[in-house]
């Protein structure tokens, strides 16, 4: 399996964004996408991976002051593929807006993950029927959540399902798909 990093593709698209993601989902060598979400002032989740875009602390500003997609935008997403999306912040109130989002985006098949376990685990207490998985830099037990995504250079086998990242040399991406490891890498193109 292999899933675009923030809808890379070797593309002049701008990563972490609505056309870069449609655009890997659209390809047919790739298998899924994954992207990063921030919180706004105004609870809206905007596609970004810094805290910081031009000069403002995203989580301090208002979404229509920011040069950023919204999670909004992936209501006219139409695929199948999973759609991994990582939550960047680690606040208590991501829970309750999220809840509008999974409504609004239940035709898509949707997978949480975050490097903060306790956000996680009550992720997956919240939501049993999604797919919730922990970000580590290490292989280690996650409990009752469904994957882990480790770093490539920690992949150990594990008893959940482990996707490696962020993988971007060709060999190394090419190890891991013969082994039948889903790769999230900025190369997907590589695999083609």
């Amino acid at each position: 399996m292999i899933i675009s990093h923030r809808g890379n593709d070797n593309t002049h698209l701008k990563e972490n964004s609505f056309l870069a993601i449609l655009s890997s989902l659209n390809k047919p060598y790739i298998d899924g996408c994954e992207c990063d979400i921030r919180i706004t002032k105004d609870k809206k989740f905007v596609l970004n991976h810094g805290k910081i875009i031009n000069n403002k602390i995203i989580k301090y500003t208002s979404s229509k002051d920011l040069p950023l997609d919204t999670l909004d935008s992936f209501k006219h997403i139409k695929s199948h593929k999973p759609l991994f999306i990582e939550i960047k912040d680690n606040d208590e109130i991501i829970i309750d807006i999220l809840d509008k989002y999974i409504k609004k985006l239940k035709n898509l098949n949707l997978s949480f993950m975050t490097f903060n376990y306790t956000l996680a685990v009550k992720l997956k207490k919240t939501y049993p029927f999604l797919k919730i998985g922990l970000i580590s830099f290490t292989n280690k037990d996650i409990g009752i959540l469904d994957f882990i995504c480790t770093y490539y250079l920690s992949y150990e086998k594990n008893n959940k399902d482990v996707f490696v990242w962020t993988v971007n040399q060709d060999a190394q991406i090419k190890k891991f798909i013969s082994m039948g490891i889903p790769v999230i890498t900025d190369k997907p193109y590589v695999a083609k």
